[in-house]
């Protein structure tokens, strides 16, 4: 299950939903995420993963809701169309699973997670040189295969990722760290510390 992490400005509700998910209490993360939403329903990253928590007690028709109603918000929100797919998929409708997760590859084309589950949907057509094609490039992207599990991704590094395909690792020139797309500090390093590199060795270096 993939959930998002919006950027500085995400609410303390979603965060403590996240929290939750993490722990596996999804019907109490489902609570913390219609409290963010109530605060704000053009939270696009609060259907998002209210959504994905619907989807891990096996409501996949809320799920999708869910999703669609973020992509109404965010028409750029990956994570969303990733996860709108899987719900798809879990109801059957491989044809509309491929379509979403090819969707968020276009929004975001580092988005391992969209690979593996369009790999499975094209399996499951029969379609196996395009379902090993995917899952060879979402094991190329994650090798720690983390889709298996509960996945956290901030929104905000899967609306920047299709500006360019090179990853853009953000540097702290006050504290010497490097931050990879989809850390918790990405989008936190204040614009005086920021460095940009466009990969993980040059940061290194």
């Amino acid at each position: 299950a993939t959930f998002s992490v919006a950027d500085v400005k995400t609410s303390s509700w979603v965060e403590k939903g996240v929290a939750l998910v993490m722990e596996g209490k999804y019907n109490e993360a489902i609570e913390a995420f219609n409290k963010a939403i109530e605060l704000n329903p053009k939270d696009a990253v609060a259907y998002n993963n209210r959504g994905a928590a619907y989807g891990q007690t096996g409501n996949y028709k809320q799920q999708i809701e869910d999703s669609t109603k973020a992509l109404q918000i965010n028409s750029k929100d990956a994570v969303a169309f990733n996860n709108r797919g899987v719900a798809y998929g879990e109801l059957g409708n491989y044809e509309q699973e491929i379509e979403d997760c090819t969707k968020a590859i276009e929004l975001n084309p580092n988005l391992a997670v969209a690979y593996y589950h369009r790999g499975i949907a094209y399996h499951k057509l029969g379609n196996r040189k395009q379902a090993m094609k995917d899952k060879s490039k979402a094991y190329s992207l994650n090798p720690r295969k983390t889709w298996g599990k509960v996945e956290v991704i901030t929104s905000e590094a899967a609306a920047h990722a299709s500006d360019e395909n090179k990853v853009r690792v953000v540097g702290n020139r006050d504290s010497k760290r490097y931050h990879l797309p989809g850390m918790k500090y990405y989008d936190q390093v204040l614009e005086h510390h920021r460095v940009i590199f466009s990969s993980e060795d040059e940061a290194i270096k």
